[in-house]
């Protein structure tokens, strides 16, 4: 979701022109509903699970979001973003074709559906039009779930460059407000009422998410877009040194929030961020001449150098470096983990190159699962 924005910003960053810092109550009704609307994807938005009883919110909201994004886009904005607009309709088309019903002809002849034809002729249902997905409910989700990132891109490409520019900030707080959560839940009991979802990692950092790895990608996502903040819209020494401070202060609260999660897979996307910030860094033009302080110190640089110490000192206390604790040490699951790998391989090819459908890996796994690997979690996607 945030990476929608890191394309049009990063672009400011690379032309060097310095932005016009704009005046939030001056920007377009399309900007706020975009931001109320990241709000409550923040919120409620953070399990993949088509049970969650936030969905009643999400849902018809997006819908309505997308509503509005389509009507109000223009033609030349689309055009501006064709690559993202194509590839997102794509996305589109593939899963919504997948859930037309077509012959049991076209069906049958598919590899990995003879399931499928055994249990019609076993039932007596006979020949019956089927689409093309295995779990059409699980597709319809994922279908479904596709209108959040359409609403929030066609909402974003209609704003303007110091209105892309006003939504950095407002993602790095969600963002850092996410890790800060995952801290209290770190420090709170497993399975307590800061977990916003029923079926999460207990125990684990995962913040406004349900797992662990989406917590620690977002995170991890934060060190480029804190690279472009402190590259742009700065025209004075003073917003200069103002926007790395910020900037390097987070970003060192970052690494220990984003160890606490205890994710390996957010561990090495982190690393990955950490190495961007040398292709998207460039050094402002400074248009205006520094102008001399009479103190020599700011006690808010002071106040904000000490919460930030104290909540990575904290941070570190609590997190235990569970990330490199389980890369080095391992865990109980690991050995499983290479076990399922092999029936999903095996799958794989079955259903190459067609596939079963968007989002349907639960149902059709549990097809392929071997009994030895069967337990009390199911394998998700």
């Amino acid at each position: 979701m945030a990476s929608c924005f890191i394309g049009p910003v990063s672009r400011l960053a690379n032309n060097g022109e310095p932005m016009i810092n704009s005046n939030w109550l001056k920007a377009s009704y399309k900007f706020w509903l975009l931001v109320c609307f990241l709000s409550v994807v923040f919120f409620t938005g953070g399990s993949a699970r088509s049970d969650v009883m936030s969905l009643a919110i999400l849902r018809p909201m997006a819908i309505a979001v997308c509503g509005i994004a389509i009507w109000t886009t223009k033609l030349d904005q689309i055009r501006s973003y064709a690559p993202l607009i194509s590839i997102l309709v794509g996305v589109f088309v593939l899963v919504a074709v997948s859930l037309i019903p077509v012959p049991d002809s076209i069906t049958t002849n598919l590899s990995g559906r003879n399931i499928l034809t055994n249990i019609d002729n076993i039932t007596g249902i006979g020949h019956i039009w089927r689409p093309f997905s295995m779990s059409p409910e699980t597709t319809l989700n994922a279908l479904f779930s596709l209108s959040i990132p359409l609403g929030v891109v066609l909402l974003c490409i209609q704003l303007n460059r110091e209105e892309i520019f006003l939504l950095l900030p407002i993602l790095i707080f969600f963002g850092l407000l996410s890790g800060c959560w995952g801290l209290l839940q770190a420090m709170g009991e497993s399975g307590g009422l800061l977990y916003l979802y029923r079926i999460t990692n207990d125990g684990s950092a995962v913040g406004l998410f349900a797992n662990r790895n989406h917590q620690a990608v977002m995170l991890a996502s934060l060190f480029p877009m804190l690279t472009v903040y402190s590259s742009v819209g700065i025209k004075t020494v003073e917003q200069f040194k103002r926007k790395t401070i910020v900037a390097l202060s987070v970003g060192v609260v970052l690494i220990p929030l984003l160890l606490v999660t205890g994710s390996r897979a957010g561990l090495v996307v982190g690393l990955l961020a950490l190495l961007s910030i040398g292709l998207l860094y460039r050094k402002p033009r400074i248009d205006v001449p520094h102008k001399r302080m009479k103190r020599k110190f700011d006690p808010i640089y002071v106040a904000g150098a000490f919460g930030v110490a104290l909540v990575a000192a904290i941070t570190i206390l609590m997190s235990r470096a569970q990330s490199f604790d389980r890369i080095l040490l391992g865990t109980q699951s690991d050995d499983i983990r290479w076990k399922i790998w092999q029936p999903v391989f095996e799958a794989a090819g079955q259903y190459f190159p067609f596939g079963s459908g968007a989002g349907s890996f639960v149902p059709v796994y549990q097809i392929h699962e071997p009994l030895s690997l069967l337990g009390l979690y199911y394998r998700n996607q």
